[in-house]
């Protein structure tokens, strides 16, 4: 395996991680009833640009992370700091979102 596709399998395996975190930032919003959507919805529907916003924070978080340290994402320490980076940026973007209001047509 070549260094670049080791730093791909790296990136993959990272960033799976802090998706992992993202989601995990719904449950807690979704436990704590601040949000009554379901997930699909969360992510594709009610807000996309958040989405797509957290998406694109956390993955250039990561790219600066993995040029600055040295990260084995075989390590529960490597993986524990790349899924609160994405629970943590996700939580930043998305503090203001609340859900849509009920249709007052039912």
């Amino acid at each position: 395996m070549t260094v670049d596709q080791l730093w791909d399998v790296h990136f993959v395996l990272l960033g799976a991680a802090g998706g992992v975190g993202m989601v995990a930032h719904w449950a807690k919003r979704w436990l704590k009833d601040k949000t009554k959507t379901p997930l699909f919805d969360y992510l594709f529907r009610e807000h996309a640009r958040y989405t797509a916003y957290s998406f694109i924070c956390f993955h250039g978080a990561l790219v600066a992370l993995l040029a600055a340290v040295p990260l084995d994402p075989h390590s529960v320490q490597s993986l524990a700091t790349v899924f609160l980076l994405g629970y943590t940026i996700d939580s930043i973007v998305n503090k203001d979102f609340t859900d849509a209001p009920p249709d007052p047509r039912g």
